[in-house]
């Protein structure tokens, strides 16, 4: 039972490496930000306008940016 349990053991850590390189390498393919740069400043400078500061613009910014831009290059290499 216990050789069972090291076998699935490090057959899950080898997927979640491989796994982990994957996306390492998808996420350094196209270097290109303009997608997340147009969308960033477009998110900033609403964001300012309702009187947020800056530190939570680029926060809220970041976070919505870059999960925008992780979907698209997800949805490019699935497609």
């Amino acid at each position: 039972m216990a050789n069972k349990l090291v076998a699935v053991y490090i057959l899950v850590s080898i997927v979640v490496v491989a796994a982990t390189m994957w996306v390492s390498l998808v996420a350094a393919e196209g270097d290109d930000n303009e997608s997340f740069k147009s969308c960033y400043k477009e998110c900033e400078d609403e964001c300012k306008e309702e009187g947020t500061n800056s530190e939570m613009c680029e926060v809220k910014c970041n976070a919505k940016c870059g999960v925008e831009e992780v979907t698209d290059k997800l949805k490019t290499t699935f497609s």
